[in-house]
C-alpha cells in the first residue's frame, strides 16, 4: 500500500509508524459490504458559485438562495429489488468541491455546504431550462436534503425518491462564496440530468436593473480570460439609463440586445 507521510512523502513499505490521513475510496455507489455490483447510470455537470451571480447561500438567505445553480434530474422507473420493502428510485447525489488543495495551502478554507432537492412543480415539468424563482423557494420545502452544512471535500448522500422530476440545488452556507464544484447523479436505473438556466427576462418580458446585473455577471464568471469583480449596481442601472428609450426604468428584448453588442465590443477592445 502506498500513502503519504506527515511530511508529504509518498511511503511505500517503509515501516514508519503513523498515519496522517486514511481515505477509502470506492468506485461505485455500492456498499463496502455487500459483493454484488450493479451497473449505475451516471450524469455528471460542474458548476460555479461567484459573487453577486449565482452564490446565494443557503435557505436561510430566501431573497437570494434562488440564485444559486440548479440541476433537474429525471426519474422515471422503480427499482427492481425485492429484498426492499421501500419502494421507489434509488440516487445517489455526490457534490464535490474544486481546488480544495490549493485554496489550503494559500490559508483559504473549503466552503460549508450542502444540496437541498426539491420537486419540480406540475406546470414545469417536462419544459427545459426551468430555473425557479424565490417565490417557489419561499413557498416550499425541501422533498430531501444531504446532512447538514459541512467543509468536507466531497458530500454525498444516498435518497430513495418516488418517480418524478427533481432539482437539485448545490449551495454554501453563506451567500457571496466563490467556489467551482462538481455534482455527479447516480441512479439504479436510466435517469435524464440537466442544467437549468433562468430565463433573461422576468413575465414582463422586460429586464431590470437586478435582471441585468445577474444576466452580467453570470456570462462573465463563464470566462476564464476576463478578471473582474462583475458588474455593481450602480453600473447596471446606468446602463439601464442609458438604453431605456420607453423610461419605464427596463430594458426591452431590443434594448437589451443593442446594449450586450455594446459590451461584446468592450470585451474585444480590453482584451487586446
Amino acid at each position: 500500500m502506498r500513502a503519504v507521510d506527515p511530511s508529504g512523502v509518498e511511503c511505500e513499505g517503509r515501516g514508519w509508524r503513523f498515519w496522517y490521513k486514511f481515505k477509502i475510496c470506492t468506485l461505485t455507489p455500492d456498499t463496502l459490504a455487500s459483493d454484488s455490483v450493479k451497473h449505475w447510470s451516471t450524469s455528471k455537470f460542474d458548476g460555479t458559485w461567484r459573487r453577486g451571480s449565482t452564490a446565494g447561500g443557503c435557505r436561510n438567505h430566501p431573497y437570494t438562495f434562488w440564485m444559486n445553480p440548479q440541476f433537474k434530474i429525471k426519474l422515471e422507473e422503480e427499482d427492481d429489488d425485492p429484498d426492499d420493502n421501500e419502494v421507489g428510485c434509488s440516487v445517489v447525489i455526490g457534490l464535490i468541491q474544486k481546488n480544495r488543495r490549493q485554496l489550503m495551502k494559500s490559508g483559504e478554507t473549503a466552503h460549508h455546504w450542502a444540496m437541498p432537492s426539491y420537486e419540480v412543480p406540475p406546470q414545469f415539468q417536462g419544459q427545459k431550462d426551468v430555473h425557479l424563482d424565490k417565490n417557489y423557494f419561499l413557498s416550499h420545502a425541501q422533498k430531501a436534503r444531504s446532512e447538514t452544512f459541512i467543509n468536507l471535500r466531497e458530500v454525498s448522500t444516498r435518497f430513495k425518491l418516488p418517480p418524478g422530476e427533481y432539482l437539485i440545488v448545490p449551495s454554501t452556507f453563506e451567500p457571496h462564496k466563490n467556489g467551482d464544484f462538481c455534482v455527479r447523479v447516480f441512479s439504479e436505473k436510466q435517469s435524464e440530468m440537466q442544467q437549468c438556466d433562468d430565463p433573461l427576462a422576468g413575465d414582463d418580458m422586460e429586464i431590470s436593473a437586478t435582471e441585468l446585473q445577474t444576466i452580467f455577471n453570470k456570462i462573465v464568471a463563464k470566462r476564464t480570460d476576463i478578471k473582474t469583480d462583475g458588474f455593481s449596481m450602480e453600473t447596471c442601472r446606468v446602463m439601464v439609463n442609458l438604453m431605456d428609450e420607453s423610461g419605464n426604468g427596463k430594458l426591452g428584448l431590443s434594448e437589451f440586445a443593442t446594449l450586450w453588442k455594446k459590451i461584446q465590443k468592450y470585451l474585444v477592445l480590453f482584451a487586446l
